[in-house]
């Protein structure tokens, strides 16, 4: 048997491939989850949008549509950079843009703010097919 050969077979958790699919798991589930739920994060707070921004039924459409759009465009390019940078990174990135878009939306003092944290949260909307599914 080979030093290398050894190694594999010691049963070290780092050479059983098994002892990391929790984490691994872990990892792509909160990645669909907090990329893919930003779809749904304008319908579930529209009332509180409406009253603390008076928006009418077109701002309030305007802002959906805006993050839908953005992750539609940026879909094609951020899953080119999911292969180029791997899905780790990629899914790093992706939850750090929804973290950081998602405070913008809590911070928003005009309907402008709104407006461009929706649009930042389209990119990781986008961008969590791609990375679950390298």
């Amino acid at each position: 048997m080979t030093h290398g050969a050894e190694a594999a077979t010691s049963g070290s958790e780092l050479a059983d491939p098994t002892s990391r699919r929790p984490l691994r798991n872990f990892v792509l589930v909160s990645t669909m989850v907090s990329t893919a739920y930003l779809i749904f994060i304008v319908s579930v707070l529209a009332s509180t949008f409406i009253e603390e921004f008076n928006l009418s039924r077109f701002e309030l459409g305007l802002i959906g549509s805006l993050n839908t759009a953005v992750g539609a465009i940026t879909a094609p390019a951020t899953g080119r950079l999911t292969d180029r940078i791997g899905p780790r990174l990629s899914s790093v990135t992706a939850q750090l843009i929804a973290a950081f878009g998602l405070a913008l939306v809590a911070l928003s003092q005009s309907v402008i703010m709104l407006i461009i944290a929706a649009c930042i949260l389209g990119l990781p909307q986008g961008w969590g097919n791609p990375t679950t599914n390298a």
